[in-house]
C-alpha cells in the first residue's frame, strides 16, 4: 500500500541517478508514469512497455540512453526492458514488483553495472512476498534486506494527490482502475503459489494508494 510512496520518494532523493523502475505490467507503467508526472518529481520520467509503438519505444529507449551522467532520468518499464536492450550507465534498478522468478530478477539487475561498472539494485517486497528471498538465497543471489528511512519519505502522501486527479479526471480514474486489476491479475496468474497469493495482499489499502475510494 506504500509502494508507490516509496518510489516517489526515491525518485525525489535520487534526482541525479539515472533509474530503471520495473513493474509488472503495461497498464502499472501507464499509470504510474501519468501519475508521477503530474506531481512534477524534478526529474524527467519515461515509460516503456510492450503496447508502445515501435518507432515511440525506439525513442524513449535512445533518449534514455543518451542522458549524460549526473543528469537525473527515470524509466518506468515492464519487463520489456528486462532483456535485448544495453542501457548503459543506469545508476539504479528498483524492482517496484517482484519478478515470478530468480531468472528474471538477474535479468531486470543486469540492466545496471554494465561492462565491469558499478551499479546498485533495490526489490520491494510485499509482507506476504518475503519468501522470494528465501529464493535467491537458495540461488546463491546475495541480498540484504533494509528498512525504509521514514525521514526520507515525502511529507505528503501521492494517495491523496491521486485522489484529488481521480475526483476530477474520468480518464485518470480508469487508469488508476486499469492499474489496479492488471496488478492483482499479474500476482494471480504467478505459478508460485507460496509466494504469490493474491489474498493476502491489502487491496482496499492498495486500491486507497491509486487514489481510488473503493476496490
Amino acid at each position: 500500500s506504500q509502494k508507490i510512496d516509496v518510489v516517489y520518494s526515491f525518485i525525489r532523493t535520487h534526482l541525479r541517478h539515472k533509474i530503471i523502475i520495473f513493474f509488472s505490467s503495461c497498464k502499472q507503467v501507464r499509470f504510474v508514469y501519468e501519475g508521477l508526472r503530474r506531481l512534477r518529481p524534478g526529474v524527467p520520467l519515461m515509460a516503456l512497455h510492450g503496447k508502445v509503438k515501435q518507432a515511440r519505444r525506439s525513442y524513449v529507449y535512445q533518449n534514455f540512453v543518451d542522458k549524460k551522467p549526473g543528469h537525473g532520468v527515470v524509466l518506468f518499464a515492464t519487463d520489456i526492458a528486462a532483456r535485448g536492450l544495453d542501457f548503459p550507465g543506469v545508476d539504479w534498478v528498483i524492482q517496484a514488483d517482484a519478478p515470478e522468478d530468480v531468472a528474471t530478477y538477474i535479468h531486470r539487475v543486469g540492466r545496471t553495472a554494465r561492462f565491469k561498472k558499478t551499479g546498485r539494485s533495490l526489490l520491494l517486497l510485499c509482507p506476504s512476498e518475503m519468501g522470494f528471498q528465501d529464493l535467491l538465497e537458495k540461488a546463491k543471489v546475495p541480498v540484504e534486506k533494509i528498512a525504509i528511512n521514514p525521514d526520507k519519505m515525502s511529507t505528503s502522501s501521492v494517495k491523496d494527490q491521486f485522489a484529488s486527479h481521480a475526483a476530477q479526471d474520468p480518464d485518470f480514474k480508469y487508469l488508476a482502475q486499469k492499474c489496479f486489476i492488471s496488478y492483482m491479475r499479474s500476482v494471480y496468474v504467478r505459478k508460485n503459489k507460496k509466494v504469490f497469493n493474491v489474498k493476502k495482499l491489502p487491496a482496499m489499502l492498495y486500491a486507497e494508494s491509486l487514489g481510488l475510494p473503493s476496490m
